[in-house]
Parts: structure tokens; C-alpha cells; sequence
């Protein structure tokens, strides 16, 4: 076999292998759309049992009973938005066609922390937000996405921790989530490695996979980097063009 022939017939394996990742990956996708959808029907069940306790439908119920209901809730929303987050994974057509914007980064960080209060109040999370400055130009429905995401991986991993975040940055924006309980191993948390919690437990890998995914879909990115108490998710996202700022 010649040079040339020897050159023709890796560069034909490496196509061939090329197609079989496009055919796993599209199949990925198609299992984690047909997932999604399958789920929602009951969560919505759920919710919907859930709320009718809660005011009073199906008839009275003690103190004891309604914190509970509340709670089932509480975590029925969190599946939702775990479920957006696999929805995002898995078809790039819901973000592509929101038209992005001009938005505080600060008010971004009080809507996720609205978002997942109730599961840090379970948790004994309590979560502290900083003054802090910065206009994003992004999807809003994206850059929400990935940072409660972000935020709800921090939550599950640092039960009776207090977390931190803050936004600040005009020329590159960030957005801190400080004191998580989330540790990476030697690897890329974003580039596979995996995350386990405080307690060696594996947790908060999907929520970062996705949270990084919809963060890419508003332009950005999210990382984790270790400090000397736990470690810190960094949500880096496109700034406002001068026009947008005040």
C-alpha cells in the first residue's frame, strides 16, 4: 500500500466516524426531547393535585399537610425547569427565535433567586444577593434558564451553606455564585469532568451540562473553579452595545 493510499484510507475511517458521532448525537437528542415530553404530562399532574390541595378544593387540610403540598410543589417546579433545561439540549429552535435584548444583570439574579427560593429554603440554603452593576444584550429566556440552572446545582450540592451572588462588569459581565458546595475533579468541570457534592455524592452534573448549554445560547458560558471554602460558578455573558447603556 502506497503512502497515498495509506492517507485515502484514514482520512475515509475518520469520515466514517465523524458520521456515526452525528447519528449518536442526533439520536441523543431525539431521546432527550422524547424524555422531556413524556415527563411533563405527569409533573403538570402534579402541580395541578398540588395547587387544589393547597387552596382548599378537595377540602380542608392541617398546617402540617398544606407545608407539604407546598413542598411537593415547590419541587414540581424545580423538574420544570430541568426539563427546559433538556428541552434546550435537545432543540435550538425555542432561543433562536427570541429576539435578544437589553437586561440588568442584577434583576436577572433576582428572578433566579425568586426561582429557586423554596428549594433553598428546604435545604437550609440561605442565599444572600450583592449590589452589583452590569447590562447584558442577550436572550432573557436563555440567560434565566442557565443561571437557575447554575444556581439550582449550587442549592442540591451545599445543604446549610450560605451561597453568595452578585453581578457586577459593564465591559464583560459576570455573574458569581460564591461559596458552593459543588467540587470538580482534575478535569474541566465544562469539558466532561465530572461534579460531586460536599458529601462525595455525584451532583449537580446535569444542571451545569445544561446550564452551560443554554448559557452558550445566550452567548456565553459558565465555569466552576474552586476556592478555598468550596467553589464558585462564574456565568460570563455578552455585554450591552454602548447604545443600550445608561
Amino acid at each position: 500500500m502506497t503512502g497515498e493510499e495509506a492517507i485515502a484510507r484514514l482520512e475515509a475511517q475518520v469520515a466514517a466516524l465523524q458520521l456515526e458521532q452525528v447519528e449518536r448525537q442526533r439520536i441523543e437528542r431525539e431521546w432527550l426531547a422524547v424524555l422531556a415530553h413524556e415527563l411533563r404530562s405527569p409533573t403538570a399532574a402534579v402541580l395541578g393535585y398540588a395547587e387544589l390541595v393547597q387552596d382548599g378544593t378537595l377540602g380542608e387540610i392541617d398546617p402540617r399537610a398544606a407545608d407539604a403540598a407546598r413542598r411537593i410543589a415547590a419541587a414540581a417546579d424545580q423538574l420544570v425547569v430541568l426539563l427546559d433545561g433538556v428541552d434546550a439540549a435537545s432543540d435550538r429552535r425555542r432561543d433562536e427565535t427570541e429576539v435578544s435584548g437589553p437586561m440588568s444583570a442584577y434583576e436577572l439574579v433576582r428572578r433566579a433567586v425568586a426561582a429557586i427560593a423554596f428549594d433553598a429554603e428546604t435545604r437550609n440554603v440561605r442565599l444572600t444577593v450583592l449590589p452589583g452593576d452590569g447590562l447584558l444584550h442577550t436572550s432573557a429566556v436563555a440567560a434565566l434558564r442557565a443561571l437557575t440552572l447554575a444556581l439550582a446545582a449550587a442549592v442540591k450540592a451545599s445543604p446549610g451553606r450560605e451561597l453568595t451572588l452578585q453581578a457586577h462588569g459593564d465591559a464583560s459581565p459576570l455573574i458569581e455564585v460564591l461559596g458552593s458546595g459543588l467540587r470538580a475533579g482534575r478535569d474541566d468541570p465544562m469539558g466532561g469532568g465530572e461534579l460531586s457534592g460536599a458529601h462525595g455524592v455525584t451532583a449537580g452534573s446535569l444542571r451545569l451540562t445544561l446550564a452551560n448549554e443554554s448559557a452558550r445560547r445566550a452567548g456565553g458560558s459558565v465555569k466552576l473553579e474552586a476556592t478555598a471554602d468550596g467553589s464558585r460558578i462564574l456565568l460570563q455573558l455578552p455585554a450591552a452595545p454602548l447604545q443600550f447603556r445608561t
